[in-house]
């Protein structure tokens, strides 16, 4: 091994010096193994006249100093040699390495030596430098040190390699690309072959182009943004610009952009003209390439065309129209150009069919394109002759009419015809559904009302386009019929003018009468002839129409209005009022109170009648309020015979009381106003409560419920109510008598007690002999009903000899705790609560710092024998 090493100390020295390569040892980039240091410090060691500093630095560069990458960097190594020998007699060598060129590029200072990384390197690489002495052209004293060299990576931005290869319709060379006008597929580019990062793990590509509006569509691939294809807008030629950014993705979520540009050339390819529009009957998306138009003969039409260049050079080579009418006269056929502008006029004298061709090219010499737009014309000849011709909406015929139709200076024609009428006559002549063919005169007829009869004829024949539609109308009379009264006549009451209305069956007819044989007078629809009250009127009249003939004048009819008495329906009150239904429902034996305010007469000396189910009545006042026991009708009327026997009664008016009888419950009476014995109220013992059975009629059944619970039939006897409670009952219907139950009779019943007696606290004698000290004291009621809290508590207290009064509702109320002081005190309390029995007494006696008195036991009275006295307190 160390033979090995000495070898490549050796070769190394020599490849420096002779510049020979390494790669047969293998020696290149050798690092800096502990067992090859340890052999190179030994080696070193041989050499007693020159070395290396023990500083010398086995890591480069020494901080703060950076070797960045792509950057030379320089390091002079004469600091770090030491010795006897002068440094002019040593030189420098280096081992070679793959990722530095090292090189001494002073003259003056021949142990500066320069590192030049290889491009993008960076990272630690070991390199041998070693000093030695060359005697008579021989190398000899190798002193060698092992360093690591550090190139410290410097972002590199992204950079753009664009293919400088020339394929003829594709891809030009350097930055421009090229792709033909119109290209259905455009031309794709791989950015991943155009664009090298360094220093990240990927990158994402950006395009966008210069120019608005965009002219080039842009498509990125979604599944691989490196492939970006290009596609030209249609028609479009020309230079368009795009920028390219590369964002390149670095650590920690950074990222570095660099962007340049290039161009796309859309290479020109010529395109035919465009129709943008044309006229007549223009087609807007031009989806068809030929129009047909019918037109009358002797009509003079416009056309006309405009078009465009889609390459735009119309500038230096206009859009050249050519129009070419085609046809036949007379069997010959016939073409010719009418014009060479966009637009033509051109009136059309002969009946026939024609093709017109309009061409537009971009070339005069027939090199270009051209596009084409051709109508097919047929020209009507003039329609049918009529006779006689009709009025088309000016003047009548009040006679029938026979039409005839011709074609004169038409031979071998075949005429055609609808007929309509409106509104329809009898026979009806509608709308038909296939034409007619005329093989004689059209018959008009005269019709009951005005109409109008249209007639639409036109002709074919062998050889000539169908001829015009022609349309006459007839506008149709006759005799107005008889005008109608619509009130009939007769005797008619009335104390205002009655209108008399008369109508014409003919429309927009007018209509004249006469009055009492007056002169005729033009009848006004809006008011009608009015007949005043008490009159007799006779009346005629007649209608008429310009161009028709006067109906006849009607009979006459006559019209006797008579007055009659004004009666205003009378206002009805009763007691009670009728339920939702309208019916009065009362108990048996009750009446519904029926009272009427009656409105005065017109005249006021009229007699008012009224009748109570058929039984009639002159109204007298004193009748009414009147009781009313079963349902009953009254109607109310007046009439008027005294002065004026021309008078009619005046309207009837009817009320209807339809009345429904309840079964009727016995109070208790007595002061007793219920059916509950004893009645509601509030009790402190519980009671036994009983139901009045006496019912109307007799012997209804009785039905109660308690506290809301299922009604039960009730036999006579007690009900015990024992605590709070409702009773409620009725009586049961008794048909025919009664269809209704009686009303529902409630009871509420309060059962209340004995307050319970109040607790003083604390205890006092005897339980507790004496208190020491001041005692407070309170007084409640025990827990129990809570309707007890609803109670007050009074209480009396004195101290002895005094002996405090029962208390009662006078005494002091209890709100709070008390203090007794020293004494021999007695305290009383009683509970107070309205409808509720008073408790009884409480009594507590307390002595406080005070000694009871002495008690003797056993009391002092005669004996007859000697005894034991005791005595306590």
């Amino acid at each position: 091994m160390k033979k090995a090493i000495l070898v490549f100390i050796t070769v190394v020295f020599i490849g420096v010096l002779f510049g020979l390569s390494l790669s047969p040892l293998d020696l290149k980039d050798a690092p800096l193994t502990e067992q090859l240091l340890r052999e190179v410090e030994y080696r070193n060691s041989l050499v007693r006249s020159y070395s290396w500093l023990p500083t010398t630095p086995s890591a480069l560069p020494i901080a703060p100093d950076v070797f960045l990458e792509d950057t030379d960097w320089e390091f002079d190594f004469a600091p770090y040699i030491t010795g006897t020998t002068p440094l002019d007699s040593l030189q420098i060598g280096w081992s070679q390495s793959s990722f530095f060129t090292v090189s001494a590029p002073y003259p003056l200072q021949p142990f500066k030596l320069r590192f030049t990384p290889v491009l993008d390197f960076f990272g630690t690489r070991p390199m041998w430098i070693t000093l030695y002495r060359i005697t008579n052209g021989e190398l000899s004293g190798p002193v060698s040190k092992g360093i690591n060299i550090t190139v410290t990576n410097q972002p590199d931005l992204p950079t753009f390699h664009f293919p400088t290869v020339n394929t003829p319709g594709n891809v030009g060379s350097g930055y421009v690309y090229q792709v033909i006008e119109d290209s259905p597929t455009g031309i794709t580019l791989n950015f991943a072959n155009i664009v090298k990062i360094y220093d990240g793990s990927s990158y994402t590509i950006y395009v966008t182009q210069t120019a608005f509006p965009n002219k080039v569509e842009v498509i990125q691939n979604p599944s691989n943004d490196k492939l970006v294809t290009f596609i030209p807008i249609p028609d479009y030629h020309g230079r368009q610009h795009f920028i390219v950014t590369a964002v390149e993705n670095l650590l920690g979520g950074a990222t570095q952009h660099v962007s340049t540009t290039f161009s796309i050339d859309v290479v020109n390819v010529n395109d035919p003209p465009v129709i943008d529009s044309y006229w007549p009957t223009n087609d807007p998306t031009y989806a068809a390439q030929s129009t047909s138009i019918t037109i009358d003969q002797d009509d003079t039409v416009a056309f006309g065309v405009i078009a465009s260049d889609v390459d735009g050079d119309a500038i230096q080579e206009p859009l050249y129209y050519t129009w070419t009418l085609e046809g036949e006269f007379n069997g010959v056929p016939f073409s010719r150009i009418e014009s060479t502008t966009n637009t033509l006029n051109y009136t059309f004298n002969v009946p026939v069919f024609y093709v017109l061709t309009c061409e537009v090219r971009d070339r005069i010499d027939n090199s270009g394109y051209a596009v084409t737009h051709v109508w097919n014309v047929t020209v009507s000849p003039i329609g049918p002759w009529f006779d006689p011709y009709g009025t088309n909406n000016i003047g009548t015929f009040s006679t029938t009419q026979n039409i005839t139709l011709s074609t004169p200076g038409v031979d071998n024609t075949s005429i055609y015809y609808y007929a309509t009428a409106v509104p329809p006559v009898v026979p009806a002549i509608g709308s038909l559904a296939e034409p007619m063919l005329y093989s004689g005169p059209i018959n008009i007829p005269v019709p009951p009302q005005d109409y109008v009869f249209t007639i639409t004829a036109w002709f074919t024949h062998p050889t000539l386009p169908t001829s015009q539609h022609v349309t006459q109308i007839y506008n149709m009379t006759g005799k107005v019929e008889l005008p109608h009264f619509v009130e009939a006549p007769g005797i008619i009451p009335s104390n205002v003018n009655y209108p008399v209305e008369i109508v014409s069956s003919l429309a927009g007819a007018s209509i004249y009468y006469s009055y009492n044989d007056g002169p005729w007078t033009l009848y006004n629809a809006g008011t009608g002839i009015a007949v005043p009250p008490h009159t007799v009127a006779r009346l005629r009249a007649y209608a008429a129409k310009a161009g028709w003939d006067d109906s006849e004048v009607t009979a006459e009819h006559v019209y006797d209005v008579r007055r009659k008495v004004i009666f205003t329906a009378p206002t009805l009150n009763t007691v009670p009022l009728p339920n939702i239904d309208g019916n009065y429902c009362v108990c048996l034996n009750d009446a519904v109170v029926v009272d009427f305010v009656v409105p005065a007469t017109i005249p006021p000396d009229a007699t008012v009648y009224y009748s109570i189910n058929g039984v009639v009545s002159v109204y007298n006042p004193a009748d009414f309020p009147m009781d009313v026991y079963s349902s009953s009708t009254f109607q109310w009327w007046a009439e008027y015979t005294a002065a004026d026997p021309d008078y009619f009664a005046s309207e009837v008016f009817t009320y209807n009381i339809p009345i429904l009888n309840r079964t009727r419950m016995t109070y208790w009476g007595s002061g007793n106003d219920s059916v509950f014995n004893p009645p509601q109220g509030t009790y402190t013992t519980a009671q036994n409560v009983f139901i009045n059975t006496q019912t109307l009629p007799v012997g209804a059944p009785i039905y109660y419920s308690l506290n809301g619970a299922p009604y039960q039939l009730y036999n006579g006897g007690a009900i015990l109510v024992n605590a709070d409670a409702t009773l409620e009952v009725y009586a049961e219907a008794m048909p025919i008598t009664t269809t209704l139950n009686s009303l529902h009779h409630t009871a509420t019943y309060t059962i209340t007690g004995t307050l319970p007696t109040p607790v003083i606290s604390p205890d006092g004698f005897p339980a507790v002999s004496m208190y020491e000290d001041n005692v407070s004291v309170s007084i409640t009621l025990p827990a129990g009903d809570p309707r007890w809290a609803a109670a007050n508590i009074y209480y009396t207290y004195a101290q002895f000899p005094a002996d405090p009064p029962v208390p009662d509702a006078s005494s002091t109320l209890y709100n709070g705790a008390f203090t007794l002081t020293q004494g021999h005190w007695r305290v009383r309390a009683v509970a107070i609560l309205n409808t509720w029995n008073s408790s009884a007494v409480a009594t507590q006696n307390y002595f406080i710092k005070f000694l009871p008195q002495v008690t003797f036991m056993p009391t002092d009275e005669v004996h007859y024998n000697s005894i034991n006295v005791q005595m306590f307190s």
